[in-house]
């Protein structure tokens, strides 16, 4: 018989739905950045973390990924799993918006 989720598992859902929801707004953003930073002819000066973020497998890995983890969890329901996602998943969330915007944030240092 498996484990009954507890209220720690419906947090971790909850927390990391919604930063699945993040995440797929991030996908869109970083669509639009890439087709903005490829304007400025600036591809060979981004950071490799910055050309990760923005690649079409990770826009469309990442979520899925995530969704995948969360559905795992729930089927074989090990303690504290859907928590350790939901931490997860914002860490994932916090990268990509870093990572995407590097190049940004480098240039704003530099404007006069």
């Amino acid at each position: 018989m498996k484990r009954p989720l507890g209220y720690l598992d419906g947090l971790g859902t909850g927390v990391a739905a919604i930063a699945l929801v993040v995440a797929a707004i991030l996908a869109s953003a970083s669509s639009h950045l890439a087709d903005t930073y490829r304007e400025l002819n600036s591809a060979a000066s981004w950071p490799s973390s910055t050309k990760l973020v923005l690649s079409s497998a990770w826009r469309v890995g990442a979520p899925l990924a995530l969704v995948g983890a969360v559905i795992a969890a729930h089927v074989w329901r090990p303690r504290y799993a859907l928590i350790a996602i939901a931490i997860l998943a914002i860490a994932v969330d916090i990268f990509w918006y870093v990572a995407a915007w590097a190049p940004v944030f480098q240039v704003a240092g530099n404007l006069r």
